[in-house]
């Protein structure tokens, strides 16, 4: 498999990552992706930053997949998308709006999957909480730079 990332920041080189790009690029990521999976913050930025121009880009027959805020998406195009077969399916862990209602046509979609916004959980997020704490507890006594500070400039 072939992974290519998009993202704000430079990223690291990660052996796992083919390639990387920064948000105005998206547009040439877009149509070589089989599965484009959304884990991004809310901002002015990023909302409703996948609407009808992007899902047209995607590869006919691509797979969407959002573990990040429904209002990134503008729902009725990927409704669209969906509806049309131009995306194979769609994996929602978030929706717009959310909670999802009952008479929403997502639910109706026999190619999608909508889980109740846990993405974020597993078997090992307490103890990396703690550690988390216990870290930036240590470097906040000893002066040091916190690990994980939210950027209120950028919002996230």
């Amino acid at each position: 498999m072939l992974v290519n990332a998009i993202d704000p920041k430079d990223i690291s080189y990660i052996n796992s990552v083919t390639k990387t790009g920064k948000p105005d690029q998206l547009n040439h990521f877009l149509p070589s992706a089989d599965v484009v999976f959304m884990c991004a913050p809310i901002t002015p930025k990023t909302d409703k930053m996948l609407g009808k121009p992007e899902f047209s880009l995607m590869k006919k027959g691509a797979y969407f997949i959002n573990v990040s805020r429904g209002k990134i998406v503008d729902t009725d195009s990927l409704v669209a998308a969906l509806k049309s077969g131009h995306l194979a399916g769609a994996g929602l862990d978030v929706t717009e709006p959310e909670p999802l209602p009952e008479d929403h046509i997502l639910w109706t979609l026999d190619n999608v999957i909508i889980t109740p916004h846990v993405a974020g959980r597993s078997d090992g997020i307490t103890e990396r909480r703690l550690a988390l704490y216990e870290e930036n507890l240590k470097r906040f006594s000893a002066g040091l730079p916190l690990r994980n500070v939210v950027d209120k400039t950028r919002g996230y």
